[in-house]
């Protein structure tokens, strides 16, 4: 009886070391929390609406990202109103990104609404006030032209945003993200 009390004791010791020791060991890790609802793998799941904001966001994350484009071509995104699919896929997505400046003017509350659940970026929102086209006034507030890509210089200033916003989402990976925009702020200087 002795023996077995003794034994018992001694896995209630070896079980209690491990549980303080995975403790200490979860404590002790120094990697940066991940953001909710990506898992760690990749690629990483981007819903973007549209293909010019899509091929910022895929020269930027190249083979670590995924990216699902809500509006196909000739679709005018100021008209264009989500669907419960594209709901879905925003849902779905670790992270989404868009224009911005009221490009997809119908589709506003929708991606407020999913700001505030997941990492959102709007892209053209990042540029300098200063170097955008002001195109009129609501409310008192200025409104500018969201039409940046026609400006490939300013259009290529959105990279370093684009990627300090994937590094919000994987931070392990902020160093490729930077070496990325920048070769693709260099290749379409040229």
């Amino acid at each position: 009886m002795g023996q077995t009390c003794a034994l018992a004791w001694l896995r209630r010791l070896a079980a209690g070391c491990l549980a303080v020791a995975c403790l200490l060991a979860t404590a002790c890790d120094s990697r940066p929390p991940r953001v909710r609802g990506w898992d760690g793998m990749y690629p990483i799941k981007i819903t973007v609406t549209t293909a010019m904001i899509g091929d910022l966001v895929k020269g930027v994350g190249r083979d670590r990202v995924f990216i699902e484009v809500l509006m196909g071509p000739g679709t005018d995104p100021h008209l264009y109103k989500a669907s419960p699919d594209d709901v879905r896929k925003l849902g779905e997505a670790v992270g989404i990104a868009y224009n911005g400046l009221h490009l997809e003017g119908k589709m506003g509350e929708v991606l407020e609404s999913m700001a505030k659940k997941k990492p959102t970026l709007a892209v053209a929102e990042t540029l300098p006030q200063s170097r955008l086209i002001q195109v009129g006034e609501i409310g008192g507030k200025p409104t500018y032209d969201p039409h940046v890509w026609f400006d490939v210089k300013l259009f290529s200033e959105a990279l370093g945003p684009i990627a300090d916003w994937l590094s919000e989402i994987d931070p392990e990976s902020a160093d490729f993200f930077k070496a990325n925009a920048e070769d693709y702020a260099f290749g379409l200087s040229q």
